[in-house]
């Protein structure tokens, strides 16, 4: 044994034991940790390649919404303008009728 031990750290055998068996223990945790983070970091590639796609299909989806409701619009005002002719039309004809039928010009 060296003379000055204040720069050496004693351990009894049980207690180095242990200390070998903790770091062996922390080894293994380390490792699957390790393991933990790759299998994470594929999930979260998968997850996004997932969000990519349904971000896109989303996309679409309201893209054909948009133009279903816009077709829906324009069915509707062609609706009402078609029934405006015919109400028009048809107070000509009463008109017409009643001209006819009384002989008076308007």
């Amino acid at each position: 044994m060296p003379p000055d031990l204040s720069h050496t750290i004693v351990f009894t055998t049980s207690g180095l034991k242990r200390l070998r068996k903790r770091i062996d223990d922390l080894e293994i945790e380390k490792d699957e940790l390790r393991q933990d983070q790759k299998s994470l970091r594929r999930y979260i590639c998968i997850v996004l390649q997932c969000d990519v796609e349904c971000c896109s299909a989303f996309q679409c989806n309201a893209v054909r919404c948009n133009v279903l409701q816009l077709q829906f619009v324009v069915a509707v005002s062609q609706i009402e303008k078609d029934d405006l002719r015919k109400s028009q039309q048809s107070r000509r004809l009463k008109v017409a009728a009643l001209v006819h039928l009384h002989g008076v010009a308007l």
